[in-house]
């Protein structure tokens, strides 16, 4: 039986760019390792969520994984808890969270603090997680990458419930379980108040706003925002989850051994409730060293799982930053340290390898956008594509697909009579 590997480039899509010749970032950058996938494959586009939707990573992953994220789906915290070792039960509610700054306003000029991390953000995750409200409910916070951490609302008084909207107005639910990307104006937009959309979830909308008041009055007078030029004086939150979804895991949808090559928390949590084991990989804030980890660990692994799903932070950041020439290196950079390492390494006539991404993120936006994402799958057949670029996916036979198809679509392309109990 033929193995796989599915490599998930973060905000990879992109859209024509002025600075660059109105090519996106992949068509600019210089990608041989790449081109000769797609020269010996097939290529397409896929909307990872569906046509019109500008999903978050979440969304689009459970997608991309063959579930329904319209129907069978709780929120992404709850995933992100999940990725922090905290399973949380059926009667809890769990929600993201950034540092953020606001001025004296209250009008938020940076939702990420100036990407504040370090112990500086831990203490001061530290000092929001000592707040408590009024309401019989209860915290834990516990911090993420950089900025962000996660919060955990529990009662044992009240039942709680997540139909609530987000504070953090760059994601907004729109009657969804998952939020979708929202432009909005720095300087000119304060921190929403959160609102129920039901009466079930009125006490933890107020549970919500109380907190992001409190925490605001905590982490102003907080002795590292004193030095800090950018202080981060706020929360912003989103994404409430009740409880985990209820699902089949791909063992048993395919009988399938997977292996997940992966140090972020929402794509460890998503890919453990799935039911692919977490390959262990250290986490490298330099991408050419986390590239070469990850190389590493897949080949290390490969005998051992039918498939490895491979994940890389990369191209999304400089995205965000509107830096189209950076996201331009950062693909260069994993073309060469992360294609070219796993291709040398693998035994591709009996490797299947698909390369895409979660969503696109036009720098131009610098958010994420409803454009399809290309997609790769080497080994299995070729069609006329020459190079890996949007434009060029979109003249590929695979034609254009959503998410929950491709599962599915790769799972057609092994040998997989044999299944594992």
């Amino acid at each position: 039986m033929k193995k796989l590997v599915l490599v998930i480039l973060d905000g990879l899509g992109d859209r024509p760019n002025r600075l660059i010749g109105n090519k996106t970032a992949l068509e600019r950058a210089k990608t041989p390792n790449m081109d000769k996938l797609a020269k010996g494959g097939r290529c397409g586009l896929m909307y990872t969520v569906g046509k019109g939707i500008s999903p978050e990573s979440d969304a689009a992953m459970y997608a991309i994984m063959g579930y329904d994220p319209f129907t069978n789906y709780t929120g992404r915290a709850a995933f992100e808890a999940l990725g922090l070792g905290i399973k949380i039960r059926n009667d809890e509610v769990a929600m993201r969270g950034n540092l953020a700054t606001v001025d004296e306003m209250g009008r938020i000029v940076d939702a990420r603090a100036g990407r504040i991390g370090g112990s500086d953000a831990t203490a001061l995750i530290d000092a929001i997680d000592g707040v408590e409200l009024s309401a019989p409910v209860k915290m834990l916070v516990r911090k993420q990458e950089g900025y962000r951490f996660v919060v955990v609302f529990r009662s044992d008084e009240l039942e709680l419930h997540s139909n609530i909207s987000n504070t953090h107005p760059g994601y907004i639910k729109p009657g969804t379980k998952f939020g979708v990307a929202h432009e909005f104006k720095l300087g000119k937009t304060e921190v929403p108040r959160c609102m129920a959309f039901d009466k079930e979830s009125e006490t933890m909308a107020k549970a919500v706003n109380e907190f992001t008041d409190s925490s605001h009055e905590v982490l102003k007078k907080h002795p590292v925002n004193v030095k800090r030029e950018v202080p981060a004086n706020c929360i912003l939150l989103r994404d409430a989850s009740k409880g985990l979804p209820k699902i089949r895991g791909l063992k048993e949808k395919f009988g399938l051994l997977w292996g997940a090559v992966t140090e972020r928390t929402v794509e460890k949590g998503i890919c453990s409730h799935v039911g692919m084991d977490i390959v262990k990989v250290g986490k490298e804030k330099d991408l050419v060293k986390d590239c070469k980890n990850k190389v590493g660990a897949t080949l290390r692994d490969i005998d051992f799982y039918d498939c490895v799903y491979v994940y890389i932070k990369g191209p999304d950041s400089p995205s965000h930053d509107g830096d189209v020439m950076e996201k331009v290196g950062v693909i260069e950079k994993i073309d060469e340290h992360l294609i070219d390492g796993l291709t040398k390494g693998l035994d591709m006539d009996n490797t299947v390898i698909c390369v895409t991404a979660d969503h696109s993120t036009p720098c131009e936006t610098r958010s994420h956008s409803d454009d399809p994402v290309p997609l790769l799958i080497h080994g299995a057949g070729k069609d006329s594509c020459r190079v890996f670029s949007e434009p060029a996916c979109a003249k590929g036979s695979i034609g254009t697909i959503e998410g929950q198809q491709l599962m599915g679509l790769l799972a057609k392309t092994l040998n997989f009579k044999r299944r594992r109990d």
